[in-house]
């Protein structure tokens, strides 16, 4: 610490606080989770030509669900992601 008296002023320099760094998590346990709720549409349209005539028929298929993202490790610039996809009709999570 800096203490000085110019021309009637006092003066007063601190030593810079330094931020006390974030505890580390548990081995194996992600260093931030972001969790985005998500739709998916999918959409056919099937149509065939015959003697008989024109026939097309039209389908589709919509699921929502969930898609975490887990920042696992951070190392050089890179980081090391784990990907989660739950998606209501499949029953059981995807990982990447």
């Amino acid at each position: 610490m800096f203490f000085g008296l110019v021309a009637g002023l006092v003066l007063t320099a601190a030593a810079p606080a330094t931020a006390s760094p974030a505890p580390a998590p548990a081995q194996g346990q992600p260093l931030r989770t972001v969790v985005f709720k998500v739709t998916q549409e999918m959409r056919q349209l099937s149509s065939q030509q015959s003697y008989e005539g024109h026939n097309s028929t039209t389908g589709g298929n919509l699921d929502a669900g969930t898609v975490t993202v887990n920042i696992m490790a951070v190392e050089n610039d890179t980081l090391g992601l784990q990907v989660i996809e739950h998606m209501n009709s499949k029953g059981h999570p995807y990982e990447f």
